[in-house]
């Protein structure tokens, strides 16, 4: 019995050394597929960098080109407001010169009938 209990021994211990040997075989793959990994992350941070500093700059200058065009547009929303009021100052302007429309009537027709009268004078004259 001592002679089974001693075979069953060394197949234990035989059986503790393969173990060993496959966790560190495992673990050396692992590693190894850890670094590999490493590798990749840096790889695809390297290639990202640039794209994130490309958006940053199309960024900057959609952001400038918005100001830009905010800029703009307030001009042109200044420009009509001062379009607008000029339009309505004119138009003050002629309802304030309606009522004295009867004198310019008045004023036409004097200078008609001025000339009226000149052109007259002159036939008679030639003739």
């Amino acid at each position: 019995m001592d002679y089974f209990i001693n075979v069953a021994l060394v197949l234990l211990i035989l059986a503790g050394a393969f173990l060993c040997v496959y966790v560190v075989i495992a673990l050396k793959r692992t590693v190894e597929s850890i670094v590999k990994l490493q590798n990749d992350i840096s790889k695809l941070i390297e290639q990202t960098l640039p794209v994130l500093q490309s958006l940053e700059q199309a960024s900057s200058n959609i952001n400038r080109l918005s100001n830009d065009i905010e800029r703009r547009v307030k001009k042109i929303d200044n420009f009509t407001e001062t379009v607008k009021e000029r339009f309505a100052s004119i138009v003050n302007l002629k309802e304030n010169i309606a009522p004295a429309n009867p004198i310019i009537k008045l004023l036409k027709n004097l200078s008609a009938i001025q000339k009226g009268v000149a052109s007259f004078l002159s036939y008679l004259k030639q003739n």
